[in-house]
């Protein structure tokens, strides 16, 4: 079974809750482990987070006090960590151009659908899993109406 170290980080508990749900989920259906490691601070995170590698996926709020999801995302990238593959979740759409400044890997649109968000989900595992395919971008932004 492969493990995936990943990352959460939102301000609001219930938006990491929400992913490590999700996750879970997707983990019951798929042949794969998820080792999470949440957080709600920002700051928390870039104290924890002392080498490369230490995640492979890093989903990523935008608007947190304290630290922006950018600003931190630049620490990160500044280990160097450039394999580290940061998923912006955020419902705050114009950060989406300044994600690229960054090398996000994908930029998810709050709300986000369970259906959206697992097949994001998917992509992040199929580029991870096969070195053959090159680095991808992939950005979601949808509305729930």
């Amino acid at each position: 079974m492969i493990t995936y170290k990943v990352g959460i980080c939102d301000d609001e508990a219930d938006e990491v809750k929400k992913i490590e749900d999700l996750l879970h989920e997707y983990e019951a259906t798929h042949n794969i482990h998820f080792e999470i490691h949440s957080y709600t601070d920002g700051l928390k995170l870039l104290r924890d987070y002392q080498k490369p590698h230490m995640l492979h996926a890093l989903f990523l709020d935008v608007e947190m006090p304290l630290f922006n999801g950018i600003d931190l995302a630049e620490h990160l990238r500044g280990l160097p960590d450039r394999d580290l593959h940061i998923i912006f979740v955020s419902a705050y759409p114009q950060y989406m151009k300044d994600s690229f400044s960054v090398q996000a890997f994908q930029y998810i649109s709050k709300p986000f659908k369970k259906e959206e968000f697992m097949q994001e989900v998917s992509r992040f595992i199929k580029i991870t899993s096969n070195p053959n395919l090159s680095r991808c971008f992939f950005f979601m932004s949808s509305i729930k109406t």
